[in-house]
C-alpha cells in the first residue's frame, strides 16, 4: 500500500459538500467523522468558528486575532484536508515493486 497525495486543493464548495456528507453520516462509502466532546473540544470549536461566507469561503477572522490560536480555524482546515485526502486520494495498493 502507498499513500497517494492529494495533488490539488479542492474548491471550497466541494469541501463543503464533502464535509456535509461526512458529518451527517450520509455518504454511500460509509465515511464519517465523530469528535469526542472533551478530547477534541478545540477541533469542534474551530469548526464552529469557521462559518462559510456567501461564496463558500471560510470566515478566517479567528486566524487574524492573536488570542486563542488553538481555537482558530486552523484545526478546521486540517479536518477538511484530511477528509479530502481520505475521500479523493487516500491509500491504494501497489502493483509490483516500489522504487
Amino acid at each position: 500500500m502507498v499513500l497517494c497525495p492529494l495533488t490539488y486543493n479542492p474548491l471550497k464548495d466541494e469541501i463543503h459538500k464533502l464535509m456535509e456528507g461526512i458529518l451527517s453520516e450520509t455518504r454511500e462509502d460509509g465515511m464519517y467523522m465523530r469528535f469526542h466532546p472533551v478530547e477534541a473540544k478545540s477541533t469542534i470549536v474551530s469548526m464552529q468558528r469557521a462559518p462559510l461566507t456567501a461564496d463558500y469561503k471560510k470566515d478566517k477572522k479567528s486566524e487574524q486575532s492573536s488570542d486563542d490560536q488553538e481555537r482558530a480555524t486552523h484545526l478546521s482546515d486540517t479536518v477538511d484536508y484530511y477528509a479530502a485526502w481520505r475521500c479523493l486520494a487516500g491509500i491504494r495498493p501497489v502493483d509490483g515493486d516500489f522504487d
